[in-house]
């Protein structure tokens, strides 16, 4: 119920509530990545805990 209104309201106030979470999306993935290249930079090892 929650996220159905707060996209309402991102509605009401313009902002486009799909276009808002794309952004989000590609923010957070950006960020990983440059995490990613940063253990890599320093030869550390990561855990995948997505598989």
């Amino acid at each position: 119920m929650f996220f159905f209104s707060l996209i309402n309201y991102a509605r009401s106030i313009g902002i486009n509530p799909e276009n808002a979470l794309e952004r989000t999306n590609k923010k957070f993935k950006n960020r990983f990545e440059r995490m990613e290249e940063i253990a890599q930079e320093k030869n550390q090892q990561k855990k995948n805990k997505f598989d």
